[in-house]
């Protein structure tokens, strides 16, 4: 059961299936944790409506003059690094000499002050790999007037692409994309945050904080400070404002990572993230993309990015926590087992969370998983085990009492109480006649293997007419008809089984005379009373001890004919009402009279059974 609930634990953690369920605890941690820390090294120069409202006959492909005042502006208040989140496909100057007739000087001079600001190496272009319908990979980059102005050429220009999770949710980020160092490998956040530690960035390896990036860089998850809003954001119009560097907010950029992206209405450059999930508290807003970038700067400037535990660790931890699942669900019952199994599964995603607040990633589903499998398997080996000692039980019970009494002794809780439920039914006592006679003439053992034996036969011919054996008193039986079933029939069964006991106590005659051929035994005979009535059948007794059995004058009266036989000289006797539940024409009747039963002041009508009509006869030779 532990090795299944381990597999079970890292075959799920292994496989990636399973990174979709594991990713609902890590989406929940953080809309738990909501802000994590303060964003120390970014801040986002947001183009807005207002910003907008500066120049609003204006596209934004004419901005160059506006984005190298924003820039120089930028760079005297002191900041590290500034990124122009934008794709200069195609620039103003090509516009004007694609659409102007006279080709003249401002057709080539109007990008230079944007030009001038970026050969000063402080500023980031960005740059993207598409693809086309073919999937065929495509490089899209900034028109060539603006690439040859950055002093490091491609070395100066990020990869834009934000990866997404099989699920659509950005929690990742690249470092590098290509190792040709002809183009842009780097991506747009890992080259931001690079360039703030001051990187050379003509080396094959980079490094920043804890983190290499090199040709082969894998993915890496974001250390997100926090839901969208968290990093600080500024206007682009105050930039712009007549004495913008005495303003508190720009002087506020000085040493970080400053990013300029358009979030006007209608912007479509956003991203779900773990925030964006629906689970706890409703849906967030989408994160984007500046504030994606400027969470992959702070991941990487603070160090601060979720890693996995040792995996040594993490199996030791799984295995002593299912170790304890397993040990509970066996010692304990079900339902305090599942207790222990729910506190041991919550235990262990607060750990999970609590790791998470220290930017550690620790499973949950597989190990909850891996409890939950423990917990079905403990249920079904104790189920088999249970079975198991239901049958060996009932084996046991049956010997004693009929096997439908056993199956209701184990299945039903109420049949161990006491008291019971009235019925209709047919009692039959059988007696052996002068057993006492008998038993003075040979040992107690041979007289108790001669009960044994024709006890057998009459057990056996009970059973197969559907009764049930409810007790041996001596060298009497009382047998039992329609008490454990709604069969209507149960006096004609009774009458049947007590022709075969008839029958089978004269063939035992013969086992008498083999067996004991020397004492001189008297014949071996029965006398059977029957009567069928109303008794209650149920347990009576003490709580410390019961017996399920039948109450009643029935009894009493099945008892008293079952004597009365061996005054009228009959071996069946049957009362009127055993009678009138039987058709008359199956039946061979003898003797017929009203007799006196001790403990009765009226006499009971009696039948003698003789035998059988039709398929069913047995007609004992007499």
């Amino acid at each position: 059961m532990f090795a299944l609930a381990c597999a079970v634990t890292f075959g799920l953690h292994w496989q990636s299936w399973s990174g979709c369920l594991e990713a609902i605890y890590y989406d929940l941690w953080h809309r738990l944790a909501e802000k994590r820390t303060e964003p120390l090294h970014t801040a986002i120069v947001k183009i807005d409506d207002e910003s907008l409202l500066l120049y609003p006959k204006t596209p934004l492909i004419f901005w160059g003059p506006h984005f190298a005042r924003a820039i120089e502006v930028l760079d005297k208040v002191g900041a590290k690094v500034i990124g122009l989140d934008f794709l200069f496909s195609v620039s103003a100057e090509e516009w004007m000499a694609e659409f102007s007739d006279d080709y003249n000087q401002q057709a080539h001079t109007y990008d230079i002050p944007l030009r001038t600001q970026l050969s000063k190496g402080k500023t980031i272009l960005m740059g993207m790999v598409g693809r086309d319908m073919a999937g065929r990979g495509h490089l899209f980059l900034p028109v060539p007037d603006l690439l040859y102005a950055l002093p490091n050429g491609f070395a100066d220009i990020g990869l834009e692409n934000i990866p997404k999770h099989s699920d659509g949710v950005v929690r990742q980020f690249h470092l590098a994309f290509a190792e040709r160092r002809m183009q842009p490998r780097l991506g747009f956040g890992a080259l931001l945050a690079s360039r703030a530690v001051g990187q050379n960035l003509s080396s094959d390896v980079l490094h920043v904080k804890d983190s290499v990036i090199g040709a082969s860089a894998s993915l890496k998850q974001i250390g997100f400070v926090g839901p969208p809003g968290t990093v600080p954001k500024l206007p682009f119009a105050k930039l712009l404002a007549p004495r913008a560097l005495e303003d508190p907010e720009v002087q506020a950029l000085r040493g970080r990572v400053v990013i300029i992206s358009p979030e006007m209405t209608g912007t479509r450059d956003v991203y779900p993230t773990p925030y964006a999930s629906r689970i706890l508290f409703g849906q967030r807003g989408f994160m984007t993309g500046a504030e994606v970038h400027a969470n992959v700067v702070e991941t990487l400037l603070s160090g601060r990015y979720p890693r996995a535990p040792k995996t040594e660790l993490t199996i030791s931890l799984a295995f002593g926590v299912l170790g304890i699942a397993i040990f509970a669900y066996f010692l304990l019952n079900p339902w305090l087992g599942l207790l222990v199994g729910f506190a041991l599964a919550i235990a262990w995603a607060t750990v999970s969370y609590l790791g998470f607040l220290f930017y550690w990633q620790i499973p949950v589903f597989s190990t909850q998983a891996g409890l939950l499998t423990a917990y079905l398997g403990s249920l079904s080996f104790r189920l088999i085990g249970q079975e198991r000692f239901n049958s060996e039980l009932k084996g046991l019970l049956s010997r004693y009492v009929s096997s439908d009494i056993a199956n209701r002794l184990i299945t039903r809780r109420e049949s161990t109480y006491l008291g019971g439920e009235r019925k209709i039914v047919t009692i039959l006592f059988s007696d052996i006649r002068n057993f006492t006679t008998i038993a003075e003439y040979i040992q107690p053992e041979d007289a108790m293997k001669i009960l044994n034996t024709y006890f057998g036969q009459v057990s056996q011919a009970i059973a197969e007419e559907g009764g049930r054996v409810d007790k041996f008193m001596g060298d009497a039986v009382m047998a039992v008809f329609g008490d454990t079933n709604n069969e209507q029939d149960h006096a004609w069964r009774a009458v049947r089984t007590a022709c075969r006991i008839e029958r089978s106590s004269k063939e035992f005659r013969n086992w008498m005379t083999k067996h004991f051929p020397d004492h001189n035994l008297p014949n071996f005979s029965v006398g059977i009373g029957i009567d069928t009535g109303p008794v209650v059948v149920g347990n009576v007794g003490s709580s410390q001890r019961m017996e399920y059995t039948e109450i009643g004058d029935t009894v009493n009266v099945a008892s008293r004919l079952q004597g009365v036989c061996k005054e009228l000289g009959c071996t069946v006797l049957a009362s009127r009402t055993t009678i009138d539940h039987i058709e008359k024409d199956k039946l061979i009747c003898g003797r017929h009279e009203k007799v006196s039963i001790k403990g009765r002041q009226k006499r009971i009508e009696v039948f003698e059974v003789c035998g059988l009509r039709g398929k069913d006869a047995v007609s004992p030779d007499r």
